[in-house]
């Protein structure tokens, strides 16, 4: 038998406790935190590194500006920052890759998340369905006993009165 809390049913925690599938689907939900709490992480480090691209554009555009006036090893410094600049944004394509991936992991563990708690919740329901059929059949049967008892009791009744009656009647004694 089923047992859910105190009857009153507060939100589909409950429910899935009452499935026995709690522990698991808050693995999941631990495991879906932990990868958003990594894309976060991934998040900060491109936009880091973005800044740091602009900052790199601005140096590079900086320095061909100084080139355009004499040439005393700006060139090798633009050079340089071209080189920065090639491994920042190599950098900025790496980090969506993975936060590309890790939205793909998060998102597919949310959705084996989801199949567990309608799964759980399917079985739940069903099992609680047969629990109720079974209940509808011990009441139906109880109430047959009732109404067989009833009619029972009534027709001994019956009889005792026209018992009572008869005796009254022939004998003129007052039965009780």
């Amino acid at each position: 038998m089923i047992y859910i809390g105190e009857d009153n049913i507060s939100d589909i925690n409950d429910f899935l406790e009452a499935s026995g599938k709690i522990k698991e689907i808050n693995n999941f939900d631990e495991k879906i935190i932990n990868y958003e709490n990594e894309l976060n992480t991934l998040e900060s480090e491109r936009i880091s590194s973005q800044l740091k691209v602009s900052e790199a554009e601005d140096k590079l555009q900086e320095l061909k500006d100084k080139l355009k006036g004499s040439n005393n090893g700006v060139e090798g410094k633009i050079e340089k920052e071209n080189t920065e600049l090639k491994q920042l944004l190599d950098s900025i394509s790496e980090l969506e890759i993975n936060i590309s991936e890790k939205t793909s992991e998060k998102d597919e563990l949310q959705t084996e998340r989801d199949e567990l708690v309608k799964k759980s919740l399917m079985i739940l329901h069903s099992t609680m369905k047969k629990e109720h059929q079974k209940a509808d059949k011990e009441h139906a049967r109880y109430v047959e006993l009732y109404t067989q008892e009833r009619a029972k009791k009534h027709d001994l009744e019956r009889k005792m009165m026209n018992l009572k009656m008869m005796v009254y009647k022939n004998y003129g004694l007052r039965l009780i």
